[in-house]
């Protein structure tokens, strides 16, 4: 049995994100983003071939083979064939946002708080 990061986890209470937040996730491989459009979570691999892509002022850099994405995950400079996809954000029970890394959603989601 090989155990992994759990697909869904909780980012925290949407008051612990104040507006401007680009905040990466290394382990879980996202970035929860906070604007007033609301909470979303971007993905932090890479669509070329998979590397951890860094999360920048004004986007996602990769540091592999120099793929550049937007602030909202659209390919800027390739090899990258895709854009950075989008994950599922919802409130828990308890009020912590929570994100699920296996529910892509269309780009430009986000979860209203």
């Amino acid at each position: 049995v090989t155990y992994g990061e759990p697909s869904r986890f909780r980012a925290g209470k949407p008051e612990s994100l104040p507006l401007g937040t680009r905040l990466p996730l290394s382990r879980q491989r996202c970035t929860i983003v906070r604007t007033e459009g609301g909470v979303a979570a971007i993905s932090n691999t890479c669509t070329h071939l998979g590397c951890v892509i860094q999360t920048t002022d004004i986007g996602f850099d990769c540091p592999c083979h120099g793929s550049r994405f937007a602030a909202e995950g659209t390919v800027l400079a390739g090899p990258a064939p895709r854009p950075l996809p989008w994950f599922r954000c919802s409130l828990s029970p308890s009020g912590d946002v929570e994100i699920d890394t296996a529910a892509p959603v269309d780009p430009g989601t986000f979860l209203k708080v």
